[in-house]
């Protein structure tokens, strides 16, 4: 049976109740992942818990949050921000891992958030402990912990990304952790990823200054194929820019744009009255992760 290929979504997308992995190669862009999760979780009153490797020192975590704009020496006060290097159900010394403790925890940690007048938990760890191949962990374990943790993300509404370096895990296996997951956390926050399913074309993201040079490539190469998408859905994007805009509205007649209102707004000035044969479906944004 073939591996399910979880979907693409930009980490600010994400919402209570998804269960998402990143593969990542950068620290920095992990660290500005992090930092995204972590603001947007604030912002809808969660607890937010930050999972490292170990090796860094909560000083230095806040440091690096403190740098992408999180207030995190004041929520770490308060509570709403907590730090730690422990693996919860894991036991280093012998390599036992045990899904159940560390399900439970979570759920413990949940409640206890929503006690103290928090609307619930959102974490992000590194998982690569687990995965690596010094762990001597088994892989039947790992899979059982994530294959579980969808379920139980969606009945509470606890929020996770389980972050695995792609230097450390293999690349067979970490496909095969990856598939567990629903969803896919971008590796970077100026990253534009594009799926095609059938006749839609579903871009998600950022179309952006950094990303602009792909957006017009991959309209170009989506548009020039045999047969070329009838629907291209841009609401699943985080950031639309002037430029791109004014690509899209270059499709060939035809075309079906679906865009979210703010979208819209930024297609109506770039010229969308005059985009010949390109219709617009407004819609609002998806729901977060969905």
């Amino acid at each position: 049976m073939a591996e399910a290929i979880p979907r693409a979504v930009a980490v600010d997308r994400m919402g209570p109740g998804d269960h998402a992995c990143l593969g990542f190669h950068s620290d920095d862009d992990r660290w500005a992942v992090r930092a995204a999760f972590t603001v947007a979780g604030l912002a809808l009153g969660e607890r937010v818990m930050i999972f490292t490797d170990g090796e860094t020192a909560a000083p230095d975590a806040l440091a690096h949050l403190s740098a992408h704009g999180v207030p995190a020496e004041r929520c770490a006060r308060t509570g709403q921000l907590a730090l730690s290097s422990e693996a919860p159900g894991y036991d280093p010394a012998s390599g036992a891992f045990d899904p159940a403790v560390r399900t439970a925890f979570w759920a413990a940690g949940t409640s206890t958030a929503r006690r103290r007048g928090f609307t619930g938990m959102r974490v992000v760890g590194d998982m690569t402990w687990a995965a690596a191949a010094h762990s001597g962990l088994p892989e039947s374990e790992l899979s059982s912990y994530e294959a579980g943790l969808t379920p139980f993300s969606a009945r509470t509404g606890f929020t996770a990304i389980c972050e695995y370096d792609h230097g450390a895990v293999p690349a067979p296996l970490l496909s095969r952790i990856a598939a567990l997951h629903p969803l896919a956390v971008l590796p970077s926050l100026d990253t534009l990823h594009a799926d095609r399913t059938g006749s839609c074309l579903r871009l998600t993201g950022t179309a952006d200054l950094a990303t602009r040079l792909h957006f017009d490539l991959t309209l170009r190469a989506a548009f020039t194929s045999d047969p070329p998408p009838a629907l291209l859905d841009l609401t699943p994007l985080s950031f639309l820019d002037a430029h791109c805009a004014g690509a899209t509205l270059r499709l060939p007649p035809g075309t079906t744009v679906r865009c979210t209102p703010s979208q819209h707004r930024m297609l109506r000035v770039c010229g969308a009255a005059e985009a010949e044969g390109v219709t617009f479906q407004v819609e609002d944004p998806p729901a977060r992760g969905r």
